[in-house]
């Protein structure tokens, strides 16, 4: 019987992070077949500890596929693309891969970051799972506590204790002696008519607000946005689009600067630059998104709507501009709110007003032209 709650489990996705850390170790090791350590940790493409084999310590293994059929008296750390566990661990196991497979006994916990996880035997201790698709089949018995966080989780063993999770689906036909808490996330229901009309009205709200706001803050860049899309569109589309692919390639070549500093300052052993470096680069990142944002949702939006209301009202004085924007603005959510045609006019949008927007700012800031200098006059010639 499933139960289900909202509460907060950071711990299960601390308890997990261990699996992602073996998954990354595992190609220091995976490169060919070798035994290190007197045995105890061992790699390859394919890695199998035989059934007659008994591992007298703890065993690390990773590789492409690792399959452990033998005895193993200390704790088994394994990561690999396939992971199967057929033999008995004395102590714990921590588990990582693609696909796990526990048909083995293992008495102490089990702690596992899987793709797919499958478990059919027993566990003296507490089994933890973070997996795309986790299942406890009816073989399966836990001692302790189940703890899991899965896209799709089935439970039909038994469980000692208690259960804890949460899951996109969870199934559970097993036996739980303590308490079952389970939080399943319910797939979202899709917009009704009235979310997107909702999500329309807000959308055209905030553009009426930020457009009146330019037009009191900005009213010469804003008119000059849009009368520079009323005389030269295509040169605002192809300005639009170099601005974008600037400010793409700014953020990139931004990234790559911090690499290399972060790489020449511990060269260097500056080890306090280097996060002052990473710092002001990620901090110079953000603002350029911020800014992307910002022109896309707002300034182009309101350039384009003035632009278009302009060939319905006019835009003399504040009144009829702001009429203007509002005629254009409603134009520009209707048409982006239709499906498959609305992502096309969101993208133009945003291409015409940030070419108008950058075009208008380079206008406004740049020096007025000094009147060219009068010829002097010649003077008339005297008459004797």
């Amino acid at each position: 019987m499933a139960r289900s709650s909202v509460i907060r489990r950071p711990l299960i996705v601390t308890l997990i992070v261990a699996g992602s850390v073996l998954a990354a170790a595992s190609a220091a090791f995976a490169q060919a077949q070798e035994s290190r350590l007197e045995g105890k940790v061992r790699a390859g493409d394919e890695v199998v500890i035989p059934a007659d084999e008994t591992v007298e310590h703890n065993l690390y293994v990773s590789g492409g596929r690792v399959r452990v059929e033998g005895r193993i008296e200390g704790d088994l750390v394994a990561a690999g693309g396939q992971v199967d566990v057929l033999g008995e661990v004395a102590g714990d196991a921590l588990l990582a891969g693609g696909t796990v497979n526990v048909s083995g006994d293992i008495q102490g916990d089990v702690r596992v970051g899987a793709g797919q996880f499958v478990i059919s035997s027993a566990v003296g201790g507490d089994v933890v799972i973070g997996a795309g698709q986790g299942v406890v089949t009816s073989a399966a018995s836990i001692g302790e506590d189940l703890v899991f966080s899965a896209g799709q989780m089935t439970m039909d063993g038994a469980v000692a204790g208690s259960v804890l999770g949460q899951a996109g689906d969870y199934r559970e036909s097993g036996s739980v002696a303590g308490a079952v808490d389970v939080a399943v996330s319910e797939p979202p229901a899709p917009p009704t008519v009235a979310d997107r009309a909702a999500g329309a009205a807000r959308r055209y709200a905030s553009l009426l607000i930020f457009g009146a706001l330019l037009l009191v803050i900005a009213p010469r860049v804003l008119r000059s946005g849009a009368e520079s899309l009323r005389r030269e569109p295509l040169k605002d589309l192809g300005l639009g689009a170099l601005g974008y692919i600037a400010a793409i390639a700014a953020v990139l070549v931004i990234a790559f600067a911090m690499i290399l500093l972060a790489i020449a300052l511990g060269l260097l052993q500056l080890g306090g630059l280097v996060v002052a470096g990473l710092v002001g680069g990620l901090l110079t990142i953000a603002v350029i998104v911020f800014a992307l944002v910002v022109v896309s949702a707002f300034f182009a939006q309101t350039l384009v709507g003035l632009w278009l209301g302009r060939f319905a009202v006019g835009d003399a004085g504040w009144l009829r501009a702001f009429l203007a924007l509002a005629v254009g603005a409603l134009a520009i959510v209707v048409l982006t709110a239709i499906p498959y045609v609305g992502p096309v006019v969101r993208l133009l949008v945003a291409l015409f007003g940030m070419g108008a927007l950058l075009l208008a700012v380079y206008r406004r800031m740049r020096p007025p032209r000094s009147p060219q200098a009068m010829p002097p006059a010649h003077a008339a010639p005297v008459v004797q």
